[in-house]
């Protein structure tokens, strides 16, 4: 267990315009908290919107507005091409930079929290745990897993340092524009092309902002991970939507995903990691892909 927290104290969430961080945003303040959520974009600068870019840390203020209790860092590349594109320059701001700010913050105290993904797995086994060995087979994954290193050292070197990872598989939003395509195509009775080797361990946005509120509340050190209870992939999404739709089956075309060129880099076998931990620690337990891929599919503009 942590050392004691003051709800008093603000949030900061870094990456206050990502899916992840903006929801967390809106929520903690609905919970009557205090929140700084970082913004890249100068129209968006405001007091409780500080103006920080991972990429520019020479442009980072002397100091932010206050002290934080928490500061959650939701901000990076995130998508797997980018990283593979460009190995340097996204390498500056999911590792080097952003180090460097969770090694300032934790310096006065507060406790880091930070997404990190399933990625850093090789996934050739499912359900791995938060010991198994940190293989990462893309260039994201190196990049996050070389981020998790760099914070497991500050923790070291920095007894005080209460520094949380959490590992996530997919984050699904309220809305997915890859889902109302594929609902508008099979409506119109056209084909829709699914993955059949990429692997889907959702879970919804609400419950990843319901375990960053969990682990802060309690101000929980360590590695934790996240996912669904078990894993589908993107050509089963698709059958579960025909069924949704009453659609024709037949209409989903199972791909691969390089040859079909959705990715660049070949994806893990597996992304599902095991929740055990988490739903030990504060209660928060996986939740089943279907359940959340049906919640996602009320949420679809209507068809005729």
């Amino acid at each position: 267990m942590g050392s004691s927290f003051s709800n008093d104290l603000p949030h900061l969430v870094v990456g206050g315009d990502s899916m992840v961080g903006a929801a967390l945003a809106a929520a903690l303040r609905q919970g009557g908290q205090t929140v700084h959520a970082t913004t890249r974009r100068q129209e968006s600068h405001g007091p409780d919107r500080p103006l920080l870019d991972l990429a520019r840390p020479q442009d980072w203020p002397e100091a932010f507005p206050a002290r934080y209790g928490a500061a959650h860092i939701c901000a990076a590349v995130a998508r797997l091409d980018d990283c593979f594109r460009d190995p340097h320059g996204t390498h500056a701001i999911n590792v080097t930079n952003m180090v460097a700010l969770a090694r300032r913050l934790a310096a006065d105290g507060t406790q880091v929290i930070f997404l990190s993904t399933n990625q850093v797995l090789d996934g050739s086994l499912p359900f791995p745990d938060e010991t198994a060995a940190v293989v990462p087979s893309n260039v994201y994954g190196q990049q996050k897993a070389a981020a998790e290193r760099a914070l497991q050292d500050l923790a070291a070197d920095m007894p005080e340092a209460v520094v949380t990872i959490l590992r996530l598989s997919k984050v699904l939003p309220p809305h997915l524009p890859l889902f109302t395509d594929w609902a508008d195509s099979l409506a119109q009775g056209r084909p829709i092309d699914a993955a059949v080797d990429m692997s889907l361990a959702p879970v919804p946005v609400s419950l990843v902002v319901d375990a960053l509120r969990r682990l802060a509340g309690a101000r929980l050190p360590g590695l934790f991970q996240l996912s669904s209870a078990l894993e589908i992939d993107y050509a089963a999404a698709g059958y579960h939507l025909c069924r949704y739709l009453a659609a024709d089956p037949v209409l989903v075309r199972p791909v691969r995903a390089v040859a079909a060129g959705y990715v660049l880099e070949q994806p893990p076998r597996h992304t599902i990691m095991d929740s055990g931990k988490l739903a030990r620690a504060v209660g928060i337990q996986a939740p089943d892909p279907l359940a959340v891929l049906d919640d996602l599919f009320a949420n679809l503009p209507p068809h005729p």
